[in-house]
């Protein structure tokens, strides 16, 4: 197979990685995270301008004594990684770069390498042991990142060569995330009745609609599955929808990003992730969560705050370093102040619209899109319901009507650029929706 040529070295690698990772012992564990950090910090300000500048200006030490330590070096986010992405191309002018879009959708460039990609692939060969997949297993795999292509048109025709070639390699079936339209939904819908997967990969955001999606076809899958999400957590109604299309299955989740890879597993929707901690600190501060690398990386992350937040265990938090967690946590929503027709008005959070529309299995999703401007609050949904059903479902909730909320109809739901499901849309998103005839 083609992932043996590209790396020779995976299974001496993965056997090496799998006993560090068999040590039970926090303190040795911790011991060990200590040493790793040191010797990747010290490889970073004597190599690199971008945390040479960051020690300096912050006056940090060379070498810590305790994983505590960390949690006073400054914070690094995607901002400040923009505020001084100069002095990380005076190291990596020549480099390759992955993007990462977040939950946000602002892409941002990331050093990479061969040496990323060899270290992820590792992980994931770690974390298909842990339940019990192999390289052999057939999956639908619903993805995206068509950012990676370019503008190149004979780029984009290679790319689409290689991944095809990984996708036959691999044993993987593609369909697109980006497009949650009805007419891909009951492509996924025909590609699982027909084939016998033993995988479906996706985002989240995927699964919160293809599962209503299943549901309003009434379809029940009879073979056992595993269902492996990620980027985001699944919500407790896409759950139990999933247990009922999938009686036999394992719901299993996958924590990472594209600037890190892959980061945690869990091994079934009622575990808790567990942290590849011989390649990632994980700790938090005022709820926040920090990630340090200490594998042997290309632009290695310190300190370093993602888009994303982890829900921990009462005896985790302010753990100086973290080996598990209970899930991802969501986006909060924001409130709105909705006007009536008595002349009354009431702030309210957008997840009652959430819960108003998640029994109505002819809805596929449900965004939001608020007009600052006008006061306006603008409902857009995709599936087969109509727009004078919904208003009379919100109306009579409310019991009068609202004068400052609009609904619209669009053909599928909008992602950002790095495939995730947006809730709140903002001004460009709306710009560029395309309603449903």
């Amino acid at each position: 197979m083609f992932y043996k040529l590209k790396y020779p070295n995976l299974n001496q690698l993965c056997y090496e990685k799998q006993k560090v990772l068999e040590n039970k012992a926090i303190d040795q564990r911790k011991k060990i995270q200590i040493w790793k950090f040191n010797h990747q910090w010290k490889l970073c300000y004597e190599s690199l301008k971008f945390y040479k500048n960051y020690k300096e200006k912050n006056k940090l030490p060379n070498l810590i004594s305790d994983l505590s330590e960390i949690k006073n070096f400054p914070i690094i986010d995607k901002n400040y990684i923009l505020e001084n992405y100069e002095d990380i191309l005076i190291d990596y002018k020549n480099s390759k770069f992955t993007l990462t879009g977040g939950t946000s959708g602002d892409v941002i460039k990331f050093p990479t390498s061969y040496v990323n990609e060899e270290q992820n692939f590792v992980n994931k060969t770690i974390c298909k042991n842990w339940i019990n997949s192999n390289k052999k297993d057939k999956t639908l795999y619903i993805w995206g990142h068509s950012h990676k292509f370019g503008n190149n048109f004979f780029k984009k025709k290679i790319k689409t060569f290689f991944n095809k070639f990984k996708d036959f390699d691999q044993n993987r079936f593609r369909l697109s995330a980006y497009d949650m339209s009805q007419e891909n939904l009951e492509n996924m819908h025909q590609a699982i009745r027909s084939n016998n997967f033993d995988i479906i990969f996706s985002y989240a955001s995927t699964f919160e609609i293809l599962s209503k999606y299943l549901l309003f076809k009434n379809y029940k899958h009879q073979k056992k599955i595993k269902l492996i999400f990620t980027s985001e957590h699944l919500s407790e109604e896409c759950i139990q929808n999933l247990i009922k299309i999938f009686p036999e299955s394992e719901i299993i989740g996958e924590y990472g990003m594209a600037e890190t890879g892959i980061i945690a597993y869990s091994m079934d929707i009622q575990d808790e992730y567990k942290v590849i901690w011989s390649d990632f600190i994980i700790q938090n501060i005022d709820e926040k969560i920090l990630i340090s690398e200490i594998a042997n990386k290309h632009f290695p992350l310190i300190n370093y705050c993602p888009d994303d937040q982890i829900i921990l265990n009462d005896k985790t938090k302010n753990e100086n370093s973290i080996f598990s967690f209970s899930n991802i946590k969501g986006k909060e929503r924001p409130f709105i102040d909705l006007k009536f027709d008595d002349n009354t008005d009431q702030k309210i959070s957008l997840i009652i619209f959430d819960h108003l529309f998640k029994n109505i299995e002819t809805i596929f999703s449900v965004q939001y899109f608020i007009n600052s401007i006008e006061d306006k609050l603008i409902i857009i949904f995709s599936g087969n319901s109509k727009i004078e059903n919904l208003i009379s479902v919100i109306n009579n909730y409310f019991k009068k009507k609202i004068l400052n909320i609009e609904l619209m109809k669009i053909q599928y739901p909008i992602k950002t650029k790095a495939g995730k499901f947006k809730t709140i849309l903002d001004e460009k998103d709306f710009s560029n929706i395309k309603l449903s005839s």
